[in-house]
């Protein structure tokens, strides 16, 4: 199985929210991709035998889920960003790491959501396979597509990360200080357990570790590391938010307008948040089986849905 460096994708969207949702001379740095609208087909049978929905609209929601949505009381207060860490060095074109960004402006909270990439989805135009092929199949607009399909949620904005400059911006930033176990410190080379300030390197080993437990915890480590990247960047200076900023932006490509980026910074700036975090599909509703030879994790899709939900718009 391929390494993956799960570190950076959450860690930028929050600084992009951070630092140029004040900066206005930086937003012009950042790259830019719309969100694109499926141009392919569909296989009525394959949707029809996995229950998928042909009422979607450009972005892949149903008209049930949205009207579903929509009754929320928080609905309009609540912005989601789908945020996806890709590995251009390993040639697979899949994106290695698939978070969403919940920002709720009404309870101040930011909810962090890893979903498991082996989740067994459906792919626009592709059928049934691994949520994380999504992206290689039509990049993020289809990988955008497929979380709001087989989640029954309405993002309408992503950011991609490429994780070949993980290092450099974790050091660009001074290293973090995240708290080890013993088996976690002796695999990243660190002095012992406890709270330990990491370099770039030792980040990045961080996120990969595979060897002591699953995917379950390793997304809980990504974010961990998300969480003080956060925590770091609120204690800035408006000197220091710009020098990060510069150095970092440019690494990222979004669909967020100015607008956008600058409503979600000024909230943000005023600081008070709390963070929260969990994973999709949970332990206790999926397992892992075997199809053609092949690895996925098969989900209850009705209680993730209902869980997730209740989790991202505090029912």
């Amino acid at each position: 199985m391929k390494k993956v460096f799960k570190t950076l994708a959450l860690f930028l969207v929050l600084l992009l929210i951070l630092a140029a949702g004040s900066i206005w001379f930086y937003l012009n740095k950042i790259p830019r991709e719309a969100v694109k609208p499926f141009q392919g087909t569909e296989d009525p049978a394959v949707l029809t035998e996995n229950h998928i929905p042909t009422n979607t609209n450009s972005l892949g929601t149903s008209k049930e889920a949205l009207a579903s949505l929509q009754a929320k009381k928080n609905y309009k207060k609540v912005t989601n960003i789908l945020v996806l860490g890709i590995d251009s060095s390993n040639g697979s074109g899949r994106s290695d790491a698939m978070m969403l960004v919940s920002v709720d402006s009404s309870t101040r909270q930011i909810k962090l959501t890893s979903l498991i990439r082996d989740s067994y989805v459906y792919i626009a135009g592709n059928g049934m396979d691994k949520l994380n092929h999504a992206y290689a199949f039509g990049g993020p607009s289809l990988a955008l597509r497929a979380v709001n399909t087989n989640f029954d949620l309405d993002v309408q904005d992503f950011v991609t990360v490429n994780f070949s400059s993980t290092k450099s911006i974790v050091d660009a930033l001074g290293g973090l200080n995240l708290k080890l176990s013993k088996e976690e410190a002796k695999i990243i080379g660190a002095p012992g357990e406890g709270v330990q300030h990491l370099n770039g390197t030792q980040v990045l080993n961080y996120a990969r570790i595979r060897k002591i437990d699953n995917d379950f915890q390793r997304t809980s480590r990504q974010r961990n590391v998300m969480t003080a990247v956060l925590q770091d960047l609120m204690k800035l200076g408006p000197i220091e938010k710009a020098k990060a900023a510069e150095h970092l932006l440019p690494m990222v490509k979004t669909s967020l307008s100015n607008s956008k980026i600058l409503g979600l910074g000024s909230s943000m700036l005023m600081g008070g948040y709390s963070i929260e975090e969990n994973s999709f599909p949970e332990d206790d509703t999926s397992q892992g089986v075997l199809i053609k030879d092949i690895y996925y994790l098969k989900w209850n899709q009705q209680e993730t849905i209902r869980k997730m939900h209740a989790f991202i718009y505090n029912e």
